[in-house]
């Protein structure tokens, strides 16, 4: 069984795509802290993914105590959602961590978590044909303020089968 925690990144930037569902058919299950839950669906109400994350029932939240030791660790560089969500993957070994903030994926890395962002998310899905393209999903990204290097975007359409030279 594939277990995966999300961070509020990708859950955000999925459902601005209406492709939340992807993360329910590529895993197994998909665990998010409580502490992305407020971020995401209370903090951000009315923002791009509050309905469709209060909405999946399929995402179980877990509660990260905030004296975790991993939590404390990292509190002072990363927010509370990405710390809880690598506290969370270490607690139950987690298969994989989805996050994009650069700083919260060199973080995980250190501690021998495999991450994935929005981006890989969307490879994956090609790849497994529950979406026909990436190109334009990146497009709508970027109406929605995703930041790409021109370099990253050139990598995932080369893995996604896409890119035009």
């Amino acid at each position: 069984m594939v277990l995966v925690v999300a961070d509020a990144g990708p859950l955000i930037y999925l459902s601005s795509l209406g492709h939340l569902d992807l993360l329910r058919s590529l895993h197994d299950q998909v665990l998010i802290p409580e502490q992305v839950w407020a971020e995401v669906v209370e903090r951000g109400a009315g923002l791009p993914g509050s309905t469709e994350v209060a909405a999946a029932h399929w995402l179980q939240r877990h509660r990260v105590d905030p004296s975790d030791p991993i939590m404390l660790g990292l509190a002072a560089a990363l927010d509370m959602g990405e710390a809880a969500a690598i506290s969370l993957a270490t607690l139950h070994r987690a298969d994989l961590l989805l996050i994009d903030e650069r700083r919260g994926r060199a973080a995980a890395r250190r501690l021998g978590i495999t991450v994935q962002g929005t981006l890989g998310v969307l490879v994956r899905a090609k790849r497994a044909r529950l979406i026909l393209d990436v190109r334009s999903a990146l497009g709508r990204l970027r109406a929605v303020g995703f930041r790409i290097d021109s370099a990253i975007e050139q990598q995932v359409l080369r893995e996604a089968g896409e890119f035009e030279p």
